[in-house]
């Protein structure tokens, strides 16, 4: 949803390029060993099923006597801290955190997370020297995403850059974003790797099993 129309639509006509066929607004409703039903009742046969999305907090988070919020995440205030107790904070994929100006949910994403991580550290601050706590508000920097190889898009203030240099700036961003030099280096190494070689481990070929029941 934080994504944006024009986002989703190049997103789809991409994924429509490379053959996946999308159904929108569909849910699986019903999953055994050979087939997937959904909730219109359409019927998938298949004996692989991926569920690739939704996010949910660790047990030891999400078992925790504290205001939970989606997915188990930690109802906060906003200053960060965990309604209820005043000292702890929770951030990133642990805190359900509802931006003060719009009332909606922060995304989670990196961005919000390393965002909320210096907020939470400046109020600490503030709480040792008996200052007041500074609110949080997210700011977005924008939005990336690749779509396949040398293929992506990236979203900043309004303008959208898609193809092979929505591709390299969402790997610069990326980039940019990895902590450490020797982090950097091997993220850059494995990238140029993986281009040049094809050597993408989420790219995997299977052959096809013959039942022999069948």
């Amino acid at each position: 949803g934080h994504m944006g129309d024009k986002l989703a639509q190049i997103a789809l006509q991409r994924l429509h390029e490379l053959g996946v066929e999308v159904w929108l607004e569909t849910r699986a409703q019903e999953i055994d060993d050979k087939h997937l039903v959904t909730d219109d009742r359409r019927t998938v046969p298949t004996r692989t099923v991926i569920w690739t999305t939704g996010v949910r907090a660790p047990d030891v988070i999400a078992n925790l006597d504290a205001p939970h919020g989606k997915g188990g995440s930690l109802l906060v205030d906003e200053y960060l801290q965990v309604q209820g107790r005043p000292g702890v904070y929770a951030l990133g994929d642990n805190a359900h955190v509802v931006e003060a100006k719009t009332g909606e949910a922060v995304p989670l994403l990196a961005q919000a997370a390393v965002d909320e991580a210096h907020a939470v550290a400046r109020n600490i601050l503030c709480a040792l020297a008996g200052q007041p706590q500074q609110p949080y508000h997210y700011h977005s920097l924008g939005n990336a995403l690749a779509l396949g190889r040398a293929e992506g898009i990236i979203e900043t203030k309004g303008i959208v850059i898609s193809g092979l240099l929505g591709w390299v700036a969402w790997r610069l961003v990326h980039l940019a974003r990895t902590t450490g030099l020797r982090n950097k280096l091997a993220t850059l190494l494995d990238w140029t790797t993986g281009y040049l070689f094809e050597m993408n481990t989420t790219r995997l070929e299977l052959e096809p099993v013959v039942d022999s029941q069948e």
